[in-house]
């Protein structure tokens, strides 16, 4: 409660990190990495995707209080189907 979308886009960073960490660690053991098809759709969302007229949504509707509007339940808990080639857990 109580993160702005600058805080978890700080976080989203650290985690990164965080996997980056372990996919080199992983690669540096095996070697390679595993292929895998991605099954269901969905597509890249790129730098040029991103218009800072997304932000008026957070900042004007939601007062830059999403992360206590969806832990609050007042959003939609629809989750996006993630697709990944290895466990790196």
């Amino acid at each position: 409660m109580g993160d702005t979308i600058h805080d978890v886009g700080a976080k989203c960073v650290i985690d990164a990190k965080n996997d980056i960490s372990k996919l080199i660690k992983h690669f540096k053991k095996e070697g390679k990495f595993s292929e895998s098809i991605q099954k269901t759709q969905g597509r890249v969302w790129r730098e040029k995707d991103f218009h800072a007229s997304h932000l008026r949504v957070i900042y004007d509707q939601f007062k830059d209080k999403i992360v206590d509007s969806y832990l609050n339940k007042e959003l939609d808990k629809k989750l996006p189907k993630l697709f990944s080639c290895i466990d790196i857990n």
